[in-house]
């Protein structure tokens, strides 16, 4: 089910537990809940109309007729044990990533350029100026060694953390190799996989996320540990 019908809790209602959000964590609690503490009364409120949060299913045309499919957090990779042995559990399909083809991309200069694996290869980068590539070949490894240097069980023992917080991921960009190519590159990164501009996201958490994932490419890519690796078919009917 994934519409929610409109309901005001009245004064001499009361329940054990009150889950706000109706996305896949709030559900999951629900169904924790209900599995391991079924005396437990509970609600589940969401602002929303619908329930899923991230998900979100639609009716699309194929070769047998219409089927369901996710066009919301649409992505799982083989990391994810625990969600993919909810997907298990619930019965929910997954299907290898496409990623043959030609790809174009709008980094740098003005004009879109193209590459055919899953991220630009260096074999393909022969496209790009010898100053774009010298920046990039001496910020990256800067990037990554940030990366590393990230604190995850106390984020702020990290060194410079507080620096790092108060700096958002286009200044750091920007201030490491003030290049156009590698400043997009910045704001490739934050728009596709954290969804917002790069001029709005701390580098302290940027770093974070990036690390908690393994490594910052398994971010992006599409294969072994990428976190696009499968495609969930449905998550709600």
């Amino acid at each position: 089910m994934t519409e929610v019908d409109d309901y005001i809790l009245t004064e001499d209602e009361s329940y054990d537990v009150v889950i706000v959000g109706g996305g896949v964590s709030g559900l999951c609690a629900a169904q924790e809940l209900k599995k391991h503490e079924p005396e437990l009364k509970f609600k589940i409120v969401e602002a929303k109309d619908r329930l899923g949060g991230r998900t979100k299913t639609i009716s699309l045309n194929a070769a047998d007729g219409r089927d369901k499919w996710d066009i919301g957090g649409q992505w799982v990779g083989r990391t994810q044990r625990h969600l993919l042995e909810l997907m298990k559990e619930l019965g929910v399909e997954k299907y290898d990533q496409f990623s043959d083809g030609i790809k174009w991309m709008q980094i740098g200069r003005f004009k879109p350029r193209t590459y055919t694996s899953d991220l630009p290869k260096a074999s393909e980068i022969g496209q790009y100026s010898v100053f774009e590539l010298i920046n990039f070949l001496i910020a990256y490894p800067k990037l990554i060694k940030l990366i590393e240097s990230i604190n995850l069980k106390n984020l702020h023992e990290t060194p410079n953390a507080k620096d790092l917080d108060a700096l958002t991921v286009e200044q750091w960009f920007k201030q490491t190799v003030n290049d156009r190519f590698f400043v997009d590159i910045g704001e490739v990164s934050t728009m596709s996989v954290y969804g917002v501009p790069a001029a709005r996201m701390s580098m302290l958490y940027y770093c974070y996320y990036a690390k908690s994932a393994g490594r910052l490419e398994d971010l992006f890519e599409c294969t072994k540990n990428g976190a696009q690796a499968f495609r969930i078919k449905v998550w709600f009917f």
